[in-house]
């Protein structure tokens, strides 16, 4: 939007960085949403992921990485799951915030990204409808 491109991939410089971008046009929240789960995509590197609530300055949630020590890659990202969910706002302003560390000698490719999955009240009534 605006003019302003979007890239799935991009280069990190040595050493750590944190990477901003605002989701709002992505989500199109027109009401409240209640966020169930989120599936975390990132690349070697990464150190934490987080959902900001810029208007409130909270952070809705982090998913936190575990890189490996001796070699590159990642051998943990936490994922977002939970019944009871979290509450978006339409009228509230969100971020992604992506910390990384490049421990190596030279730039990396670099990736990081969040399905979010919400709870549709529709679904769920022709759901429980199909059941009876």
């Amino acid at each position: 939007g605006k003019g302003n491109r979007l890239s799935g991939h991009w280069v990190i410089p040595v050493g750590k960085k944190t990477y901003r971008s605002d989701i709002n046009s992505q989500l199109q929240i027109k009401d409240s949403l209640r966020l169930q789960a989120a599936a975390i995509h990132v690349h070697p590197f990464a150190n934490a992921l987080s959902i900001v609530d810029k208007t409130s300055k909270k952070v809705i949630f982090t998913s936190h990485m575990t890189n490996h020590k001796d070699k590159i890659g990642l051998s943990n990202i936490e994922q977002y799951c939970s019944e009871t969910g979290i509450w978006l706002y339409a009228n509230h302003e969100y971020e992604l915030v992506l910390e990384v560390n490049n421990t190596t000698a030279i730039p990396q490719d670099m990736m990081g990204s969040m399905f979010l999955f919400f709870y549709d009240a529709e679904l769920d009534a022709i759901l429980k409808k199909q059941k009876n």
